[in-house]
C-alpha cells in the first residue's frame, strides 16, 4: 500500500512517500523508503533522517526482518554533508539497504560512502548488504571515485 503525507517548511519534503512494500516475483516482501525529487538539501535530509528516519524503519519492520530493498534520495540538493548523515543513520540504526539511489544531487567527494561501502554489518558483501550504489548524474571527482572503489576492493578481498 502507499501512503502520502504533506510536510511543511522551507526545504522540507512537501509530500514523502511513507516506507511501502510490495510482493516481488520471489515472494519476499520489498521496503522502500523514497525521498525522491523532494527538492531535499542537506539540512532537510537531517530534520527528516532525526525526526520522522525512525520511526519510518520501525514501520517498514513491521513487515518483517530484512534489509531495505530501496533507498531513494536522488533528484534533489543533497551534497557530501547530506551523504555524511544518511550513512552516518544507517551506521547508527544498524539499517542495511541493498539498493541507494543518490543520482542527480550535488556530490563532488562523498567520502562517507567508504564507510558505507566498508561497514561489515550492512555494506558491500555482509549479507542482505549493500548490492546497488547510484551515482550517475553529481560531479563525483576521479580521487573520490578511486577511494570508493578502493572500499568496494578492500571488501571484496
Amino acid at each position: 500500500s502507499r501512503r502520502r503525507w504533506t510536510k511543511g517548511g522551507r526545504n522540507s519534503p512537501r509530500r514523502l512517500q511513507e516506507g511501502r512494500a510490495r510482493r516481488s516475483p520471489y515472494g519476499a516482501r520489498n521496503k522502500i523508503v523514497d525521498l525522491s525529487n523532494q527538492h531535499l538539501n542537506d539540512d532537510g535530509l537531517r530534520r527528516w533522517l532525526t525526526s520522522e528516519g525512525p520511526q519510518q524503519l520501525q514501520r517498514l519492520g513491521r513487515l518483517g526482518p530484512g534489509p531495505l530493498s530501496d533507498l531513494n534520495v536522488s533528484r534533489n540538493a543533497l551534497t557530501d554533508r547530506g551523504v555524511d548523515y544518511l550513512v552516518d543513520f544507517l551506521v547508527k540504526q544498524r539499517q542495511a539497504t541493498k539498493r541507494l539511489k543518490l543520482f542527480e544531487n550535488q556530490l563532488r567527494e562523498p567520502s562517507a560512502i567508504c564507510q558505507l561501502i566498508e561497514d561489515r554489518g550492512i555494506g558491500a558483501g555482509a549479507h542482505s548488504g549493500l548490492t546497488e550504489l547510484h551515482l550517475s548524474h553529481n560531479n563525483i571527482s576521479a580521487v573520490a571515485l578511486g577511494h570508493i572503489l578502493d572500499s568496494l576492493r578492500r571488501r571484496a578481498g
